[in-house]
C-alpha cells in the first residue's frame, strides 16, 4: 500500500513547502506534517525486511541458512531505516531542500548520492556479515565474515571522507552556508576515518568480535548525530516560525499606527492612505541568540545521555586507567592519614571536571539569562545578578571538584590563608569590601542595571556592575566609576526603585488682575490633555502664593517613566503656555517702580559728544 501511494505521497511532500516562507500563511503545522509524509516514505523497505526477517527466524521447519538470513534481515533494518529516513528527508522538494533550507548544491548533488552509495557499500556487506556470523557462529562467521567487516569499514570510510572533507564535502558547504567554525574540520576526518580504518585493521589481526562490537556502538553514535540533526532543523523551525509571526504581528501595528498617524493629519478625512512595510527575509539567522543557546544546549545534553547510554557496555574496560599511580598524598584526620593514590583516571576525570566547568561558566549563565528573559517580570537587572551569581557558584565548585580530585588538600594550605588574611588586613581591605559590597548588591539589589542613582553630585543611569566598582553613564554620556562599598555604605539616592513613576512640577505666574478660577482651570485642562500624565494619581493644581510680580501657579502631577520627563516638562510647558495665550492671561515677568524725589528742582542737562578728531 505504501509503495503504490508512493507518488501521492510525494505530491503531498512537495505541496506543504508551498506556504513555507509566506509570514501570512507559514506555520509549523506544514513542517509536521512534512515530517509524517517522509516517515511513510521511508517506512516500505525497512518494514519489508524487519516482516520477512521476523517470518524466517520463526518459521520452525526453515534451516540454519535460511534462519541466518531471517537474523540478518532483523538486524539490518534498523540501519535500513535510518539511512532511508535521512535519504528521504534529502529528496527534492522535502524536507531538508523546502523546509530547512539546506543548500541545493549539498542536498541535491552530494548528500543524496553518498546515502544511495552507503546502501550498497555498507548495508549490504553489513548484512552479508551478519548472515555469516549466525551461520557459524563458533568461528565468528568466519573468513566471510571478516571480509565482509573490511568491506563494510571501507564503504564507512569512504562516506565519512565524503562528508567531512574540509575542501568540498558536506561539512564545509553546511560550513559556509550556515557559519558553522572551520578550525574543527580535519579533526573531525582525522577521527572519523581513522577509528573505523583502525576496526578494520583489528579484524584482519584477528580481534573479530571486539571491532564488531566496536563498529556496531559508532554505527549507533552516527544515527543518533544523525537524528539529533534532524531534531535541531525541526526545532529551529519552529524557533523561526514563531519569529516570523511575532514579525509579521509587529509590522502590522506599526503599519496600522501609521495609517492612522497619517490620516490625522491629512485635511481630507475620505483620503485612502496605503502604508508598505517591507517584511524581512526568512533565515535561520533571524532567530534570537540566547534562544538558539536554549536549543544547542538541551540539544548537547541529550546527545550526551545518549552516548553514554550506548557506550556504556564499554565503560568497565576503563577500569584498567585506576591501576596506573601517577603520585600519593596524604588524607584523613590527623593522626590518622593514609596515603592515597591518584591515578591516570582520577586526572583524566578532574580533567573533564575543568573542560566542564569552562563550558558551564561561558553558558550557563547566558542560558539563564535566556530563560529569564521569557518572563516579562524580570528586569535586566535580576537577569544579571542571577547570571552572575551562577557564574561564581560554577567556578566555586568546579574549583573545588578539581583540587578534590587531584588530592589537593585544603588543610595544607592553612599558612597561606593565614597570610592572605594579613594581606587582606592591611592593604587589601578596601579591594575585598568592594568585592562584598558587589556580592550584597547583587543579592539585596539596591540598585540594579538601568537604575537612574544619584551618588554625590553626579546623578546618571547604572550602566555595568561590576566585582570592584559599578559604572554610572551620566546625561552628559560621562562614564563614572563608583567603588560598590559607596552603594552599601553611604548614601546613594536611586529614582527607580521601587517603580519609575516621578512626579513633576511645574510653575508659572501671571499678573495681577487675572481671573484666577479660569487661570486655574486652563492649567488643569492643559496638564490632564497630556498623554504621559498619569490619571492616578491625579494633577494637583493650586494657587500657592502673592508673589511680588505676579500671582504663583503650581502644577503637580505624575508621569510611569523617567526616560519621558524632559519631553513631559517640555510639553507641559508649551501647553500652558498656548492655553493663557489663547484666552488673553498675561504671564507675568519682574517689575520695577523708579520713584523721582520731586521736593527740590530736578538738573536735567541734554549734552552732545564732541566730535571726534
Amino acid at each position: 500500500l505504501l509503495l503504490w501511494k508512493t507518488n501521492a505521497l510525494r505530491e503531498a511532500l512537495r505541496a506543504t513547502a508551498k506556504s513555507v516562507g509566506n509570514r501570512a500563511e507559514d506555520t509549523f503545522t506544514t513542517t509536521a506534517l512534512a515530517a509524517g509524509i517522509t516517515l511513510l516514505l521511508t517506512l516500505p523497505w525497512p518494514l519489508l525486511s524487519l516482516t520477512a526477517g521476523l517470518e524466517l527466524s520463526r518459521f520452525l521447519d526453515a534451516t540454519d541458512g535460511a534462519k541466518a538470513i531471517g537474523a540478518g534481515l532483523l538486524r539490518m533494518t534498523l540501519g535500513l531505516f535510518f539511512l532511508r529516513v535521512f535519504r528521504m528527508v534529502c529528496i527534492s522538494g522535502g524536507l531538508a531542500e523546502a523546509h530547512f533550507k539546506w543548500p541545493a548544491s549539498v542536498v541535491l548533488r552530494t548528500l543524496r548520492v553518498q546515502l544511495d552509495q552507503l546502501l550498497l557499500t555498507f548495508l549490504l556487506p553489513a548484512f552479508v556479515l551478519t548472515v555469516a556470523y549466525y551461520n557459524d557462529p563458533a568461528d565468528f562467521g568466519g573468513e566471510l565474515a571478516r571480509f565482509a567487516f573490511v568491506v563494510a569499514t571501507a564503504g564507512l570510510v569512504v562516506f565519512l571522507i565524503r562528508l567531512l572533507r574540509p575542501a568540498n564535502g558536506i561539512y564545509e558547504s553546511l560550513r559556509r552556508d550556515h557559519g558553522y567554525k572551520k578550525e574543527m574540520s580535519w579533526l573531525w576526518l582525522v577521527l572519523g576515518t581513522a577509528i573505523p580504518a583502525s576496526f578494520a585493521i583489528a579484524a584482519l589481526a584477528g580481534y573479530l568480535y571486539s571491532a564488531i562490537t566496536m563498529m556496531s556502538l559508532i554505527i549507533r553514535s552516527i544515527w543518533l548525530i544523525f537524528a539529533l540533526v534532524v531534531a535541531h532543523e525541526l526545532a529551529a523551525r519552529w524557533l523561526l516560525v514563531i519569529s516570523g509571526r511575532l514579525q509579521l504581528k509587529v509590522a502590522l501595528e506599526r503599519r496600522a499606527a501609521a495609517r492612522a498617524a497619517r490620516e490625522k493629519e491629512q485635511d481630507d478625512a475620505g483620503e485612502e492612505l496605503v502604508v508598505s512595510v517591507e517584511e524581512p527575509e526568512v533565515d535561520v539567522a533571524s532567530i534570537d541568540a540566547d534562544t538558539r543557546k536554549l536549543l544547542h544546549l538541551a540539544l548537547l545534553v541529550t546527545a550526551f545521555v545518549g552516548l553514554a547510554g550506548i557506550w556504556s557496555g564499554v565503560l568497565p574496560a576503563l577500569g584498567i586507567l585506576q591501576e596506573i599511580t601517577l603520585w600519593e598524598f596524604l588524607d584523613g584526620a590527623a593522626g590518622q592519614q593514609e596515603l592515597t593514590a591518584v591515578t591516570l583516571a582520577d586526572l583524566l576525570l578532574a580533567l573533564v571536571y575543568g573542560v566542564v566547568t569552562i563550558i558551564a561558566t561561558r553558558t550557563v549563565p547566558s542560558l539563564l539569562e535566556a530563560i529569564l528573559r521569557q518572563r516579562a517580570s524580570i528586569t535586566p537587572g535580576t537577569r544579571l545578578a542571577y547570571a552572575t551569581l551562577a557564574r561564581y557558584s560554577i567556578v566555586l565548585v568546579g574549583v573545588s571538584l578539581v583540587a578534590g580530585t587531584v588530592g589537593f588538600n585544603w588543610g595544607k594550605i592553612q599558612w597561606l590563608v593565614a597570610a592572605l588574611g594579613v594581606g587582606i588586613g592591611f592593604g587589601l581591605q578596601e579591594i575585598i569590601a568592594n568585592f562584598i559590597s558587589g556580592l550584597i548588591i547583587l543579592v539585596e539589589r539596591p540598585i540594579r542595571i538601568g537604575d537612574l542613582v544619584t551618588v554625590g553630585d553626579t546623578s546618571g543611569t547604572v550602566t555595568r556592575l561590576q566585582i570592584r566598582a559599578t559604572t554610572v553613564t551620566n546625561f552628559d554620556r560621562q562614564e563614572l566609576l563608583v567603588p560598590n562599598k559607596e552603594f552599601i555604605t553611604g548614601r546613594v539616592l536611586n529614582w527607580s526603585l521601587s517603580d519609575e513613576v516621578i512626579r513633576l512640577v511645574v510653575k508659572v505666574g501671571v499678573a495681577y488682575g487675572t481671573d484666577m478660577k479660569k487661570a486655574l482651570a486652563l492649567v488643569k485642562e492643559a496638564v490632564e490633555a497630556n498623554d504621559l500624565v498619569l490619571k492616578d494619581p491625579s494633577p494637583l493644581i493650586t494657587f500657592d502664593e502673592f508673589g511680588d510680580n505676579s500671582l504663583n501657579i503650581t502644577a503637580r502631577c505624575f508621569i510611569g517613566s523617567l526616560s519621558k520627563r524632559r519631553e513631559a516638562i517640555s510639553d507641559l510647558n508649551l501647553a500652558v503656555n498656548q492655553k493663557l495665550n489663547e484666552a488673553g492671561i498675561v504671564i507675568a515677568f519682574p517689575q520695577r517702580d523708579v520713584h523721582l524725589d520731586t521736593t527740590s528742582p530736578l538738573d536735567v542737562r541734554i549734552q552732545s559728544e564732541p566730535p571726534l578728531k
